[in-house]
């Protein structure tokens, strides 16, 4: 399975990747010594009730996310911008505590 997860603001720019084939982590391109199976199965658990949209077109500037998860037999993404799912900060608190491992 693979997941990479794109955070974009006007001046910010977060990319997470995860790979189980190759037994990686990814952050901002920085290999990162956690627990790989975990992350995914968070990842998927948060995702799981996610609609695959989210958008408020209101805005020019702000946030967008955009997140892939491929398991080979199929390939989930989900999309916002400026518009998140409710439990959109945990997404957050995952990617802060694997950049501060």
């Amino acid at each position: 399975m693979r997941i990479s997860i794109l955070i974009s603001t006007l001046s910010k720019q977060t990319l997470l990747q995860v790979d189980d084939n190759k037994k990686l982590v990814l952050y901002n391109g920085e290999k990162k010594n956690i627990d790989y199976k975990k992350l995914i199965a968070d990842i998927c658990l948060l995702t799981s009730t996610w609609k695959s949209e989210y958008t408020k077109n209101s805005y020019i500037d702000g946030e967008s996310f955009e997140i892939i998860i491929d398991d080979n037999a199929k390939k989930l993404t989900y999309r916002g911008k400026n518009s998140f799912p409710n439990d959109y900060s945990s997404l957050k608190e995952i990617l802060a505590e694997v950049g501060d491992a």
